[in-house]
């Protein structure tokens, strides 16, 4: 009877957010179980289904009744899987913390009642988390976890999943290679379980890699393959995002006749279906103008991009705004059938509250009264404090706020001077977004016979305690070059750390002298058009011919650290006319914000530069800026942002 009456609601649950009715409408048959294990189980499955449909607030309050209900009748199963549900919505929210103490907790669960499937999820879901994270170190340790329980299962729907996921962190690391080994175990798999939508992106993703490996003729294949599978499955947006990756191969290669009909297959596509696709297939397009000198064209293209981009923004918010008031309505009407019961169930009692509010009240004015004058004077001389004690606050705090101002005025007076960019460089742009009124970040600049020194760095802590480091990193830059001549990169890095280490020394307590700065530090010889390169943290981006060229760092901060006796390295490169340099602090890519408060991150900083790349550098400056402020939002600014970018 009880599988029986799970299958039949499980049935209706299907049935309703399907037809996008209100999934409450459940609980009419959850009201008559006789299980409550059944109930606890339906109401995680809700909360999953109202995450999927992007109704947070809904999923949290099933998710936590579940939870609440389970933890009553000590049902470790529901307890897992209301921790699941949670832990997924608090992910997609970017509360990190959150997530990561739910997927805990259900590990534990699963680990108590020995259910390896169950374990083997966890250890996926908290690999995806450290994903998010960009703790990619983390997040394959996980993974290789649930895959090692996953071939014990010989489950392979899970393992394809595991697999695809490592090839999708290896892709962030810059390993295609071994990404792409990962896609192709995930392929095979996939191709016995027949699974068309799961090869398809596959075949995409192992396009895409090729296209980060500069073998286009692969990633046209692969990609194109991809297509096909979209196009057997009828998927629409599918093919039109499947249209827009191949019309992106057919720009690196400057085919430019093959990217605009490309192009223009996805437009036809995505007027039919996703207004993101069809926005970037208007932004394709006018790109390709662009470079075919249809400048007409390509303005057009460029203002119905910008239009769709602005009206895809104001819908979003409209949408959000909409759903608020559903909400609060919702919640309004349930707070007041709350309050029309309790009052009705005190109704019998108001009579003698009455009669006990009375009384209490005229005992208390009579006790009142003996002590009433004399608090009279005590008020009157605290009102006589305060107002002095306010006038005191204010005064401090105009102090406070003019020394900070002043403070950022000398800072200011550190940083390059914009002369010495000019004087060497012919067009450049600098976007410096402070946190705070001061900056740990900074820029700096110094030219010697025919070599320019730059460096873009973020040192220890932002707002006060973070200028002071970044005003002591640019004196030691300038003694460095200045007073010790040092040329080569690894020698200025070197004795900046060597000195940082020797002055911050830790106090009584063992504590403190880890502070000193990730950086970029680099010069151009403009004689031999030969450039030198150092990183700590942070590498250097050269744009050539529409690719990225990543100059890789030292893992090791410029400061105390375990690799504090190692030496930096130094790279050298030669530049040519038309490369652009793009030099970094992490506080862009590690902003929250975007529809779901994650960040921004690496890849999608990589892209938009090369989407800008042809534009003026005063262009690329005002479209950075701006999409850092959309992404952002509401949220919080999280850094200093610094980009420094220039041309040879």
């Amino acid at each position: 009877m009880r599988k029986i009456l799970f299958f039949i609601t499980f049935l209706f649950s299907a049935c309703f957010v399907s037809k996008g009715q209100t999934i409450d409408s459940l609980f009419y048959i959850l009201d008559r179980s006789e299980a409550d294990t059944i109930a606890i189980r339906i109401k995680a499955k809700i909360s999953w289904e109202y995450r999927i449909a992007g109704n947070y607030q809904k999923a949290i309050k099933y998710g936590e009744e579940a939870l609440a209900e389970a933890e009553r009748i000590k049902f470790n199963t529901g307890m897992a899987d209301a921790c699941n549900a949670l832990g997924a919505i608090y992910d997609e929210q970017g509360d990190y913390p959150r997530s990561l103490s739910y997927y805990t907790r259900a590990m534990k669960l699963h680990e108590l009642q020995k259910d390896d499937a169950g374990i083997c999820r966890d250890y996926n879901n908290i690999g995806l988390l450290y994903e998010n994270l960009s703790n990619f170190t983390t997040a394959l340790s996980y993974y290789n976890k649930a895959l090692i329980i996953a071939e014990k299962l010989n489950d392979k729907r899970t393992l394809s999943a595991i697999y695809f996921n490592i090839g999708a962190v290896y892709t962030y690391i810059g390993n295609y290679n071994r990404s792409s080994e990962h896609y192709f175990k995930s392929l095979k798999i996939d191709k016995e379980l027949n699974d068309q939508l799961s090869i398809s992106d596959c075949y995409t993703n192992i396009g895409i890699n090729y296209t980060y490996l500069l073998q286009y003729n692969k990633a046209i294949e692969y990609c194109t393959l991809g297509l096909q599978m979209k196009e057997s499955l009828n998927d629409v947006n599918g093919i039109a995002s499947g249209y827009i990756n191949i019309g992106d191969i057919y720009v690196k290669q400057k085919n430019y006749d093959l990217a605009k009909s490309t192009f223009e297959k996805a437009l036809e596509l995505s007027l039919k279906s996703s207004a993101d696709n069809l926005r970037l297939a208007y932004q394709g397009l006018a790109m390709i103008n662009y470079e075919t000198k249809n400048y007409k064209e390509a303005f057009d293209y460029h203002v119905k991009f910008k239009q769709l981009t602005d009206s895809m923004f104001n819908k979003d918010n409209n949408e959000q705004l909409n759903q608020t008031k559903i909400n609060y309505e919702v919640e309004k009407k349930e707070v007041e059938q709350a309050q029309q019961k309790a009052l009705a169930e005190s109704d019998k009692k108001r009579q003698n509250i009455i009669i006990f509010s009375v009384v209490l009240m005229l005992l208390t004015v009579c006790v009142f009264s003996l002590f009433l004058f004399k608090r009279f004077k005590v008020t009157d001389h605290q009102n006589e404090i305060i107002s002095q004690q306010k006038e005191l606050v204010e005064e401090k705090q105009k102090e406070i706020s003019d020394s900070i101002n002043y403070a950022k005025r000398i800072q200011t007076s550190f940083l390059a001077n914009e002369q010495e960019f000019k004087k060497y460089l012919s067009d450049h742009f600098i976007l410096f977004k402070p946190k705070d009124i001061v900056s740990g970040d900074f820029y700096w600049a110094c030219s010697v016979d025919s070599k320019l020194f730059i460096c873009v760095a973020d040192s220890t802590g932002h707002g006060i305690p973070g200028a002071f480091m970044s005003l002591l990193n640019i004196s030691l830059l300038n003694e460095a070059v200045l007073s010790r001549n040092y040329r080569s990169t690894v020698d200025i890095i070197n004795f900046v750390r060597r000195i940082l280490i020797l002055g911050l020394k830790p106090d009584d307590l063992g504590q403190g002298g880890n502070d000193g700065m990730d950086c970029v530090l680099f010069s151009i010889d403009f004689k031999t058009m030969e450039m030198e390169f150092s990183g700590a943290n942070n590498p250097l981006w050269i744009v050539r011919e529409g690719v990225i060229i990543e100059l890789k760092p030292d893992k090791m901060p410029v400061g105390r650290s375990p690799k504090e006796f190692v030496s930096f390295t130094s790279q050298k490169f030669d530049l040519k006319k038309d490369d652009l340099i793009y030099g970094f602090t992490d506080g862009y890519a590690d902003q929250f914000g975007g529809d779901r408060g994650k960040k921004f991150k690496y890849k999608q900083l990589e892209d938009l530069l090369l989407k800008n790349h042809r534009y003026l550098l005063s262009v690329q400056n005002a479209t950075l800026d701006q999409t850092f402020e959309s992404w952002k939002g509401n949220l919080e600014q999280v850094d200093d942002v610094t980009i420094l970018g220039f041309k040879i």
